[in-house]
């Protein structure tokens, strides 16, 4: 049998179509494989330090809006010597000066400090 050598049947021909059903497969798998990583990796909780105050209704809220969120904190209040000399040397590490007042609760979200919110409920539903 005779066989003619056409460039549809050459051995370069041949091995562009591998070349090409490769670089296809691998595309797929590195498309999938980036899929899969993002949905097998949900969003990692906040870490959440809330300095409280006995009988602040803010505060009260607050704490009520982590609870329904069913988000961990940690709460500190500063009715203890040594949360609110905590909470002040954040505060004055973060630039607000001695002697200004502050509106309850100070908050530290991943290392963020967050005081003086003019809404409890607006702040919280980002988290």
């Amino acid at each position: 049998m005779i066989t003619t050598n056409t460039p549809k049947h050459s051995i370069a021909h041949r091995l562009k179509r591998v070349g090409q059903w490769c670089f296809l497969y691998l595309l797929s798998f590195l498309f999938s494989w980036m899929l899969s990583s993002c949905q097998s990796h949900p969003k990692t909780p906040p870490h959440i330090v809330i300095y409280t105050k006995v009988g602040c209704p803010r505060c009260s809220t607050a704490i009520s809006i982590l609870h329904q969120k069913q988000l961990k904190f940690e709460e500190k209040s500063i009715g203890q010597r040594e949360w609110a000399t905590e909470m002040w040397k954040e505060l004055r590490k973060n630039g607000h000066s001695p002697g200004q007042s502050i509106t309850m609760p100070v908050l530290i979200v991943d290392s963020t400090l967050y005081y003086n919110l003019p809404e409890i409920q607006k702040f919280f539903t980002g988290l």
